[in-house]
């Protein structure tokens, strides 16, 4: 998604209409790019804060897989 924002960026055009929603300007790129930033740099965050296996009682499993989905709830949380 970011290179393709980038590639669009870097066109000669004043206002753009992607054809799903309102038309934009190059500071809305500017905004979107700056928001998957700070998205990216928070959900990194969390996955290094929020131990594997959170919210799971491993003693009482007969097989792993509630343990990703349980991760990624706390991490969205």
């Amino acid at each position: 998604l970011q290179d393709n924002l980038r590639e669009a960026d870097a066109l000669d055009w004043t206002y753009m209409n992607g054809g799903h929603g309102n038309v934009g300007t190059h500071e809305d790129i500017a905004f979107h790019l700056a928001f998957i930033d700070d998205l990216v740099a928070a959900v990194g965050t969390a996955m290094g804060e929020v131990p594997w296996g959170f919210g799971v009682d491993a003693e009482t499993l007969t097989a792993h897989t509630a343990m990703l989905p349980a991760w990624y709830e706390e991490i969205a949380r």
